[in-house]
């Protein structure tokens, strides 16, 4: 999941995985864990802040980008390195779609080929057994 100034811009799950409604539902989790980002951000000068939380023994990782865009990402406990990896590339990838003269700062992130890349880096750093990671 990314969020920006103006809520969330993208998210992505893999398509085996049920959505389910109420507090369990993944978005709901997601959210609740921004406000451990931004008492942890704060703190430290790294980007990559590893596991800010955890919901039913998955980490839920943080990233934070100078413009304060936030990636979530909840995982099947990946490495910190193949975390820090996917961050990273999915970084160069949202710097890419946001330099779009047509794509708004703070708006929705809509373009497939945006997705059809985060879903391939996925696969690459953190999601090869696509169980439950949702960004």
């Amino acid at each position: 999941m990314i969020v920006g100034p103006k809520g969330p811009m993208y998210e992505a799950a893999p398509e085996n995985v049920a959505n389910v409604d109420g507090p369990n539902s993944y978005q709901f989790v997601m959210h609740a864990s921004l406000d451990l980002v931004n008492e942890v951000e704060w703190s430290t000068p790294a980007l990559f802040l590893k596991t800010v939380d955890r919901f039913n023994d998955r980490p839920i990782s943080a990233y934070v980008t100078p413009g304060r865009a936030i990636f979530l990402l909840l995982h099947d406990n990946k490495s910190d390195d193949n975390v820090s990896h996917f961050f990273k590339e999915v970084h160069q990838l949202y710097i890419k779609e946001i330099m779009n003269p047509f794509q708004k700062r703070g708006d929705p992130i809509e373009s497939q080929e945006f997705d059809d890349r985060v879903r391939k880096t996925m696969k690459n750093f953190v999601w090869p057994e696509a169980k439950a990671v949702y960004l």
